[in-house]
């Protein structure tokens, strides 16, 4: 029961990012800024989400306080640690193989490009969209095989698939463990949203920088 339960909310989760592929085509069309574009359709998406399961995110406020008083030392051993290996490994790619995603590459040249407008596009709308997008749907049945999908399935979005991105497949599939964790343990998304927008973050100063 709950293994049809997780792939009915795998169902859910592709329907909500199919919506905002079409969200964010629609906005191209109208919107020819793309750092705008991006704000506006990623607001949207969580928007819409956010209406949707608008009782479990007021729950997930109510709990907030409790959520990571009980759990804070695990979050952060967990999605801390693997968070570091992340950055380490990539780091040695770039720096020694000159090896990087497609998806990173092309964001890189956007946020330089507009760093105001997609810098904070990048650090706090898209954490917003993205786990309401492939976590939320999996409150009622969080399980550790609803956690397993939902960290592939997150970490597969992320990457082009050119033959040169395979090597990071490990690396992003660590990344949305690591982000993942927490709302797994906890079943708060606010909290997983938090640890994305401070990785996102952090990982723009590094581009600006």
């Amino acid at each position: 029961m709950k293994i049809g339960t997780t792939f009915l909310n795998l169902l859910k989760s592709f329907g909500f990012y199919f919506l905002a592929v079409l969200i964010t085509t629609i906005c191209m069309e109208i919107i020819k800024d793309n750092g705008l574009c991006n704000i506006v359709s990623k607001s949207l998406v969580a928007i819409i989400i956010g209406l949707i399961y608008r009782n479990k995110i007021v729950d997930c406020f109510k709990n907030f306080k409790s959520d990571l008083k009980n759990n804070y030392k695990s979050i952060l051993l967990v999605s801390v640690g693997l968070l570091a290996i992340v950055f380490i490994g990539t780091e040695i790619l770039e720096r020694c193989f000159k090896l990087l995603p497609a998806n990173e590459l092309a964001n890189r040249k956007l946020i330089r490009s507009n760093a105001l407008v997609l810098g904070l596009s990048s650090s706090l709308f898209t954490p917003f969209a993205e786990e309401f997008m492939f976590r939320l749907p999996y409150h009622k049945a969080n399980t550790k095989f609803a956690f397993i999908i939902y960290s592939i399935v997150f970490a597969l979005a992320h990457i082009t698939f050119v033959t040169s991105d395979l090597i990071f497949i490990p690396f992003y599939l660590l990344l949305s463990i690591g982000i993942g964790y927490s709302y797994y343990k906890t079943n708060n998304i606010l909290l997983s949203t938090i640890i994305h927008i401070i990785n996102n973050s952090l990982c723009i100063m590094l581009i600006l920088i």
